[in-house]
């Protein structure tokens, strides 16, 4: 009897050592399918302690109802920690099923006093070393014990499996040694169920002894120290920066990539590219004075979506926040190394916007000379495109750069002088009797004329609507087709007047209107820049916008001149 109690205290101090020292382990799998091992065996050890004392029938089931707290769940959770070692993985639905079983058989050892479904009989014996139950085995019971045989032979081909795909020494010892122990308490339990033992349990301390070897095992080879240091060095030696900060936006730990980052930014090295409005710029880092800072620098580049140029390395950067059931624990900031993509990306931006710069001059010097075809039917030749066009990016230029016009920008004055050539497109449908006729127009001939300016939107809109932008084809419809609008209302084809008339069209009348007089046509000698200016200043107010001619006016001299080199 004194053997047995000494047994029993040595293996309750000796798995309680255990339990300290797995729960000072870093959290993982392993880690708390062994502490529910090792409690388990704990609270059996401890509950078979006080049955061997019990004396009495009553006692000795409390006691034993006591063990299954934590019996059930030794094999269960050994064999997890075992397949979660070995890098194997289990069907959610069999493992659930198996925990469901280990549950019921605590649930019916709870309840034995009221049934027999897992003890058909309970008494009590005092032959043996010690006064113990006498318990009768329901087939749930043997069921039960055939199920625990099985999880032997699982042990085994898991071991062994494993045990032939390992080349190193030191896994293939690991392996051994968790065989041996698995051997060790099944041959514990195989005693017990022979009856050698005279009523004492021998899985007992052989599921101690198992447990100090798992220990010895494990800080042994440093199981636990060695997923700790590898996920340090990994973070370490992490090509990607890693930040992380607590709650407090206290950094926490910091990586040598980041470092070095957050280093060059103290140091003013650093650059960033904006992704916005495609520029490499420079910042002046060098007031910086810490890390609190450096975070703001990030939080402007996340927020701007820029690159962080550090010599020919660029890094992208995103921040999130450290979230697990709901709980937010921290922010960190991951700097990745996108160099080769965004050298890529910018050598295959560059290209394509190259490449459809080219299709686009093509297209509208395709479009061009089929204006400049329409042009020549009433003996023109093209001059008035060509002058027109000239006027206008002139005009548009002079107008951008008083400052009258913020609206103005550089994309939309590009966009007006290279869509004047098309103002007059529509004339394609305007017969030639009508087009170059000498004398005054009919009022039929003028309506038919009249027409010219929604023939020409219509052609622009089917023609260009797959080829351009939305922008330059919303400005080439409207010069087409509200060119011959006037200030005051009487213009035509709409009859729009003042603002209503878009700013493009109402450029495109002026330079229209003025090239007309200084040209020569067949019906018509051209007039001098002095009456020409002198009827564009009577116009001013009423068929012309005032402001636009007062700029004209101001620029005369350069419409001029381009209209002397044409």
């Amino acid at each position: 009897m004194e053997i047995v109690t000494a047994i029993q205290i040595i293996g309750i101090m000796f798995t309680a050592v255990n339990v300290l020292y797995i729960i000072r382990q870093r959290s993982s799998k392993c880690q708390i399918y062994l502490l529910i091992m090792y409690i388990g065996i704990l609270i059996n050890l401890i509950g078979y302690t006080f049955e061997i004392f019990a004396g009495s029938k009553e006692k000795a089931i409390l006691c034993v109802q006591f063990e299954y707290v934590g019996k059930p769940f030794i094999v269960y959770s050994m064999l997890m920690f075992m397949l979660v070692f070995c890098g194997y993985k289990i069907n959610p639905i069999l493992k659930g099923t198996l925990l469901a079983i280990h549950v019921s058989i605590c649930v019916l050892v709870f309840t034995c006093n009221h049934n027999g479904l897992y003890y058909s009989s309970i008494d009590y014996s005092y032959d043996g070393i010690f006064p113990h139950l006498v318990l009768g085995h329901s087939p749930i019971y043997i069921v039960y014990s055939m199920l625990l045989w099985g999880y032997l032979v699982a042990f085994l081909v898991i071991g062994f499996s494993r045990f032939k795909s390992v080349k190193s020494k030191d896994a293939k010892v690991q392996l051994t040694t968790f065989v041996v122990c698995i051997i060790v308490c099944f041959t514990g339990l195989a005693l017990f169920m022979s009856g050698i033992t005279k009523g004492y349990d021998t899985t007992l301390p052989a599921y101690a002894i198992t447990a100090s070897l798992l220990t010895l095992i494990l800080r042994r080879y440093n199981v636990f120290d060695a997923v700790a240091l590898a996920k340090d060095e990994a973070l370490t030696e992490f090509q990607d920066g890693l930040i992380v900060l607590n709650n407090e936006q206290e950094g926490i730990y910091i990586n040598n990539s980041a470092m070095n980052l957050v280093n060059g930014i103290l140091d003013g090295k650093l650059k960033y590219y904006s992704k916005r409005d495609d520029s490499l710029k420079k910042e002046d880092y060098s007031k910086k004075r810490g890390l609190t800072e450096v975070l703001k620098v990030f939080e402007d580049i996340v927020e701007e979506e820029e690159y962080l140029i550090d010599g020919e390395k660029a890094y992208n950067i995103s921040s999130k926040d450290i979230i697990n059931n709901d709980k937010v624990y921290g922010h960190m900031y991951v700097l990745t190394d996108v160099t080769d993509s965004y050298n890529y990306t910018g050598r295959l931006e560059e290209e394509v916007s190259e490449k459809t710069k080219e299709v686009i001059r093509i297209q509208r010097s395709v479009i061009g000379s089929f204006a400049t075809m329409v042009e020549a039917r009433d003996g023109i030749t093209g001059l008035h495109i060509k002058n027109t066009s000239n006027f206008v990016k002139v005009l548009v230029r002079a107008m951008k750069n008083s400052g009258r016009y913020p609206e103005m920008t550089e994309d939309y004055v590009e966009m007006v002088g290279e869509a004047a050539c098309l103002h007059d497109i529509g004339k394609i449908a305007v017969p030639d009797y009508v087009l170059t006729k000498p004398g005054k127009l009919e009022p039929e001939e003028y309506k038919i004329m009249q027409n010219h300016p929604a023939e020409g939107a219509r052609i622009i809109k089917e023609t260009l609507k797959s080829l351009e932008s939305d922008d330059y084809l919303g400005i080439a419809y409207d010069m087409a087709l509200y060119h011959h609008e006037k200030w005051n209302g009487t213009g035509y084809p709409t009859g729009k007047s003042g603002i209503n008339i878009p700013l493009s069209a109402r450029i495109m009348a002026v330079a229209d209107v003025y090239d007309a007089l200084r040209s020569k046509r067949h019906y018509k000698e051209g007039f001098s820049v002095e009456k020409s200016v002198a009827i564009m200043q009577e116009g001013s107010g009423s068929h012309f916008d005032s402001q636009i001619i007062e700029v004209f006016l101001e620029h005369i001299d350069e419409i001029e001149a381009v209209f002397a080199e044409s």
